[in-house]
């Protein structure tokens, strides 16, 4: 869903930017994509070499906890550096990061994608959309192939694979903006019985351990409910903890990883003094607590600072 969001959200932020297109507004619109991306990435980036360095003097080693294994790195580390990693380049310095490499990518074509998909007629609009589902398709066939156990879990940014997945996602959701901008449109997809029922289908089809494809199906009208509704379930989502938890979900994304082999030691440390069940659900809850407060403590002191001081205000 993350792709199919992020392709709506800046079509709705920078759509109009580029009616008409031109270098001036690729360059503004590349250096706040940059200012929202590149300050946490580039700190987390940083200290994790810099450790790497200090600690081993090298960098082709087994993945430690906080040490960054690359098996070249005279190669690798530009490609981390650049953001282009995950463009089927070089193993990703910090795992969660092939998502926002590859979003990377998706933001140099969206003056491309957002032509084709808000300021053309609606014959290009629909055979962008086809296209976006026939790259959906052919990435599934492509990690069926590489004997994937979910067809869509395209991470392993060496490979074609998760680029596929982002930009089809991204061109869906711009997809979705655009269908968003018809009255008929808003009108039935804003009702509540809407996002109930999608949401409701996005919960069976979970649990019933149902395809990818499937479940992929239901994104798009997914975020086309909750941003022509204002009522139901749309009002969740403008509670101030979902806010919250929304500003600080970069950060979130980011670090959580770190956090992992801490989880370990707090479940196998409880499970010395408690059942299983509640150590696991005490240790989840404290290490929990410790990812909130961290994420929050870098969206104000890093993510929100830098933001603003190098694109002037905040960024979507």
């Amino acid at each position: 869903m993350f792709f199919v969001l992020s392709g709506f959200v800046m079509a709705l932020s920078y759509g109009a930017l580029f009616e008409g297109f031109s270098l001036r507004a690729l360059a503004g619109f590349m250096r706040r994509r940059a200012a929202r991306l590149y300050p946490l990435y580039g700190v987390v980036l940083g200290a994790r070499l810099a450790y790497t360095g200090w600690r081993y003097g090298r960098f082709d080693l087994p993945r430690p906890w906080i040490a960054a294994p690359l098996p070249h790195p005279w190669t690798d580390i530009p490609a981390n550096l650049l953001l282009v990693q995950s463009w089927g380049l070089a193993p990703s310095s910090i795992g969660p990061a092939w998502s926002i490499s590859t979003e990377w990518a998706a933001y140099w074509a969206f003056p491309l994608l957002a032509a084709c998909m808000l300021h053309r007629g609606a014959r290009a609009a629909a055979a962008g959309g086809a296209a976006a589902v026939a790259l959906l398709l052919a990435t599934a066939a492509l990690l069926h192939a590489e004997h994937q156990q979910r067809v869509l879990d395209a991470w392993n940014g060496q490979t074609a694979g998760p680029l596929m997945r982002c930009l089809a996602g991204f061109t869906l959701g711009l997809g979705v903006r655009r269908l968003s901008t018809s009255p008929a449109m808003r009108r039935l997809s804003g009702r509540p019985a809407a996002a109930w029922t999608v949401l409701l289908l996005l919960a069976g089809a979970l649990a019933l351990g149902a395809s990818d494809l499937a479940v992929y199906a239901l994104f798009p009208p997914l975020v086309l409910c909750l941003a022509c509704g204002t009522r139901g379930p749309c009002r969740l989502f403008a509670l101030a903890p979902a806010v919250w938890l929304g500003e600080v979900s970069y950060s979130l994304y980011l670090l959580h990883i770190f956090l992992l082999h801490p989880l370990d030691l707090a479940r196998a440390a409880a499970r010395l003094v408690l059942p299983p069940a509640s150590a696991d659900l005490l240790a989840a809850g404290l290490v929990l607590a410790v990812l909130l407060a961290a994420s929050d403590a870098s969206y104000r002191l890093i993510e929100r600072p830098c933001r603003r001081a190098l694109a002037g205000r905040y960024a979507p």
